[in-house]
């Protein structure tokens, strides 16, 4: 799940460092979260490794479906598309919460 956010994050931190409007605390966290995902697909391949040997994790580096609508001209367009992808990281982020929590037990 994780390895799916690597290109839309790599996206999302050009897409927000062009707006004009957009606050540099947005963009910093933006960036800082992008800097994070890989320490943490590592840290949570060290767990499963520990867990069960013999998972083998799923490389999902597919093209994000919501990316081309971030290339979208009309800004309000713009700005909903980064919302929605704003918003699946989070859910997505609450996922892999869960399942840290899981791995904890």
């Amino acid at each position: 799940m994780l390895g799916a956010w690597k290109t839309p994050f790599q996206h999302l931190v050009i897409e927000m460092s062009a707006m004009q409007e957009a606050p540099e605390a947005i963009i910093s966290k933006v960036r800082y979260i992008d800097e994070k995902i890989p320490r943490l697909q590592e840290d949570i391949r060290t767990v499963l490794s520990q867990v069960n040997p013999a998972v083998k994790e799923a490389e999902n580096d597919s093209p994000c479906l919501g990316l081309k609508s971030l290339q979208v001209a009309v800004e309000d367009s713009h700005l909903f598309a980064i919302h929605s992808l704003l918003n699946c990281l989070q859910n997505d982020a609450k996922k892999v919460a869960m399942c840290i929590k899981v791995l904890r037990c």
